[in-house]
């Protein structure tokens, strides 16, 4: 039977009480145009005692062992482009006074309570790596927490059983470069892909042919904070590291046409910067179009002085296609329609045609769009294409994309001139920019695994 939550639109259950008549959750209060923590009760859809008062969101809230306090997991900067910082807080559910149990600088989550004992286990990354930890739930905060069991890997606490059991879920993924050969007339793979980025494995995505050959680039996720650093690797395998790391790691590299200078996203997500590939020296002012929000709607021409973008300005009913001169700053309508958005603009190499992923109408199929760099209408070369990047053949005659059937992805090539997309046969999960050498033959692209695992954990607990 539905529950209508009185004064309240909108309700994130956490957690059942001991005695399954209370729902801890994250409550939406009109009135107040705010979210909070807050406990309901289910048989009259009221509230237990007031909310508390934050303006950070929280998660994960399990109530004690007697049912009078909740302990969640409090977000106190939830930036997307810096590492998470959440407290363990303690809520009241009589007084709905709350008390920072865990502070600091450190990522603490996923509480769960221990039963009798007062204290609350947690997981951690403040030895560097997610950790098992235990403290004392003390109000004023000057509990201090004790290890007690280190590197989990991507953790999150599901429960603890009668006899002292933990059960706790675990989360693998990794990211590897790979090389594949492609007939160069059927754009058709030959043989397996092979591993190709060898170092840090598990970690390595968005690879870019430069436009000479002799090196590409690639993002790699190096530190314990996950953000992505963007390298070069030469002919002779001697890497340079241009940026000091982000987290749009989604993002291709883009090599300006000399191969001297390619670009990158920055910790902001809707700029661009420009590095020298030989040094990683950043050249010029990052590049920030007025009213961009996200960098997949901006695209450099082959030489590098002028941007493609394609936006839809807030509260506009237009997309509106253009480019900029990054010298004069000067902009140059190309194109503006009703539609809805169109990602990931991508101009050829040779600088006529632009590129897009996007519908032609409203409510019309999502697919790769082509127009001309000179202005006028898009038209729509294939359907099906994924949220993702584009990528053209050294010859500017064919674009690759990646379309997603049966929970499968795979990289198909479509001909500017239109007809029957052709399916490469490289097929993967989370696969990202098809990037195909000079020579034709040469493809690199990025695929990723995943997996989701339940354990065990017994006779942890100090005696």
């Amino acid at each position: 039977m539905p529950l209508k939550l009185a004064g309240h639109s909108f309700f994130h259950p956490w957690d059942w009480s001991p005695d399954g008549r209370n729902l801890a959750g994250w409550v939406y209060i009109p009135a107040q145009n705010v979210w909070n923590l807050a406990v309901v009760d289910t048989q009259s859809g009221e509230l237990m005692g007031p909310p508390s008062r934050r303006s950070q969101r929280c998660e994960r809230g399990v109530f004690s062992p007697d049912g009078k306090q909740v302990a969640a997991a409090c977000y106190v900067n939830e930036n997307v482009n810096t590492p998470p910082n959440r407290d363990i807080v303690v809520f009241d559910v009589a007084t709905g006074q709350e008390s920072t149990i865990l502070g600091g600088l450190y990522d603490d989550r996923s509480p769960i309570w221990v039963p009798a004992a007062g204290k609350i286990l947690f997981v951690s990354n403040r030895q560097g790596k997610d950790g098992l930890w235990m403290v004392e739930s003390k109000p004023d905060g000057s509990a201090v927490p004790v290890l007690l069991q280190g590197d989990l890997g991507a953790t999150e606490l599901l429960g603890l059983a009668k006899d002292g059991t933990l059960h706790y879920g675990r989360r693998t993924q990794s990211r590897d470069v790979y090389l594949a050969t492609l007939d160069p007339y059927s754009l058709r793979v030959q043989g397996q892909p092979k591993r190709f980025v060898d170092t840090y494995l598990g970690h390595n995505s968005s690879p870019a042919w430069s436009p000479s050959g002799d090196s590409f680039a690639y993002a790699s996720s190096r530190d314990i904070n996950g953000k992505s650093q963007l390298v070069v690797r030469g002919k002779d395998g001697a890497e340079v590291v241009l940026s000091d790391g982000n987290t749009w790691n989604y993002q291709i590299p883009t090599w300006c046409s000399d191969s001297r200078l390619l670009s990158w996203g920055t910790p902001h997500p809707a700029t661009r910067r420009l590095y020298d590939a030989a040094t990683g020296a950043v050249v010029g002012p990052d590049i920030k179009i007025t009213g961009l929000r996200a960098a997949y709607q901006l695209g450099y021409a082959p030489e590098c002085r002028s941007v493609y973008v394609s936006a839809r300005p807030h509260g506009s009913e237009h997309r509106q296609i253009f480019r900029v001169d990054l010298e004069t700053q000067q902009r140059r309508e190309l194109y503006s329609d009703d539609a809805e958005w169109s990602l990931a603009p991508t101009v050829s190499p040779d600088g006529k045609w632009l590129a897009m992923i996007g519908r032609l109408v409203r409510g019309g199929p999502v697919g790769v769009l082509l127009m001309p760099t000179s202005g006028g209408a898009p038209r729509m070369l294939a359907t099906g294409a994924g949220d993702n990047v584009l990528s053209w053949t050294p010859d500017s005659k064919h674009l690759f994309y990646v379309k997603s059937e049966a929970g499968q992805e795979e990289f198909f090539a479509v001909s500017i001139e239109g007809g029957a997309p052709v399916a490469t046969g490289i097929r993967g999960r989370g696969l990202i920019g098809l990037s195909l050498h000079p020579d034709g033959k040469r493809a690199l692209f990025s695929s990723r695994e995943s997996s989701a695992e339940v354990w065990s954990l017994r006779n942890f607990l100090p005696k």
